[in-house]
């Protein structure tokens, strides 16, 4: 089942937090988060790191999560957000995908 999210639905806001989030749902409240949410994205497809297939049911996925990390200066000021996909690569499976590697940052 999709849910549909139209921009009306989400009310962001505009004051940057001062904090690491863990959750999407906590993250996406917040327009900066949001936006380094749509520019790790951005770069992924650019740099072509992965592609999308077809999902079949024998298939074992490996899943992923986003990381939010508040990057600051020496005198503690923030410098900027920062948002890393990562994968869960502990569910691979052995015989299968387990001598794949993936890593969890691009350059």
């Amino acid at each position: 089942m999709h849910a549909t999210v139209t921009a009306a639905s989400i009310c962001r806001v505009a004051s940057p937090p001062t904090y690491e989030l863990i959750a999407f749902t906590d993250a996406n409240r917040y327009e900066v988060w949001h936006s380094t949410m749509r520019e790790e994205i951005q770069t992924l497809r650019a740099n072509k790191t992965g592609t999308l297939v077809p999902f079949h049911p024998l298939m074992n996925v490996v899943g992923s999560l986003l990381v939010y990390k508040i990057k600051f200066q020496v005198d503690g000021i923030i410098e900027r957000y920062k948002t890393h996909l990562v994968t869960r690569g502990f569910t691979q499976q052995e015989g299968i995908d387990y001598s794949e590697t993936f890593s969890p940052l691009i350059k």
